[in-house]
């Protein structure tokens, strides 16, 4: 199995392993079941072609098996705080090496240009060198992510242009549209609520041109794309592809669940005249295939989460964050 075409970046791996000085304290059956162990994980990752760029040995400290290098996308108002702080810090992250996160996890460190992990900055130009093959997001359809973001400080409205705030949600959504589209297409860094600098809140409105582009980096660049709507598939699906233990956090409604009601959602959609995000809309529902497309790889269901969720103690919850 190691010896396969799409697994070489196992067979290095083990290969570096067992040619350092570490190696000679192993013993005949330790060897063997390490062995077995990496051609069970490279057998069931060579499947996808994104997993297996990404999962490599870390041999630091605990010398367990997590993502490499990846980059967080962070969509605003799509969950991405709670995602990068209980599902993905604890895959890319060693917490017994001391430092800060850059030298604990396995984040780019892009903080010379302005760019920190877990902000609303654009990928346009870093896309190639720094997400390609690696990148991780998770998106939400583009109205309600548009009215959570009204509902949270007008979330990357640019004041710095505008020096007021929109005059009602229906102006507000018009400016932000596009806002995913721009983000994996556009260069600029966007911290906090983006009310100073926004690449989400661009007044140029995204283009045809730039979601095919979208749709196109999508696709080949992004090993991972959750759907809010779909919360615990989505947490589910992280494991089942790269590991590690199921956490209650991951689960938690209070935690996941927008700062709007259902209520208050629906009285706000009432003001948006029909307004739809036509550039957002089409790469959601590309991300939609995307995503079931690695339901059926990584063979995740309802019934196959049953195992995390009971890890987790949220087994028979019924105040899962299923859909929103």
């Amino acid at each position: 199995v190691l010896l396969q075409p799409d697994s070489k970046p196992y067979y290095h791996t083990w290969v570096s392993v067992f040619m350092s000085p570490s190696s000679r304290v192993l013993s005949p059956r330790a060897v063997h079941a390490f062995l077995l162990v990496a051609a069970a994980v490279a057998g069931a990752c060579a499947q996808d072609v994104h997993c297996t760029s990404l999962i490599q040995t870390r041999l630091p400290s605990t010398g367990k098996e997590g993502l490499a290098s990846i980059y967080f996308l962070h969509i605003p108002k799509c969950g991405g705080t709670q995602f990068l702080d209980n599902s993905i810090t604890g895959m890319v992250c060693n917490h017994s090496i001391p430092g800060d996160m850059y030298a604990k996890c396995n984040f780019p460190d892009l903080r010379s240009q302005g760019i920190r992990v877990g902000d609303h900055s654009g990928v346009g130009s870093l896309y190639d060198e720094y997400v390609k093959g690696r990148g991780i997001m998770l998106l939400r359809r583009p109205k309600q992510r548009i009215i959570s973001g009204y509902q949270d400080n007008m979330h990357s409205w640019p004041r710095y242009i505008y020096n007021r705030d929109p005059q009602d949600v229906l102006e507000y959504a018009k400016l932000v549209s596009g806002c995913a589209v721009k983000m994996m297409t556009r260069d600029g860094v966007s911290v906090s609520w983006g009310h100073d600098n926004t690449v989400c809140g661009d007044p140029t409105p995204a283009t045809d041109e730039e979601t095919q582009l979208a749709i196109r980096r999508l696709n080949n660049g992004f090993v991972f794309v959750g759907l809010v709507e779909e919360w615990t598939l989505t947490v589910c699906l992280l494991h089942a592809m790269f590991g590690s233990k199921c956490l209650p956090d991951e689960f938690d409604r209070e935690l996941a669940t927008p700062k709007s009601s259902n209520s208050t959602t629906d009285n706000a959609s009432l003001h948006l005249d029909g307004f739809e995000d036509v550039q957002d809309e089409k790469l959601y529902e590309e991300a939609r295939h995307f995503f079931r497309k690695k339901l059926q790889r990584f063979n995740v269901s309802t019934e196959s989460c049953e195992p995390c969720l009971r890890e987790a103690h949220m087994f028979g919850n019924r105040s899962l964050p299923d859909t929103w």
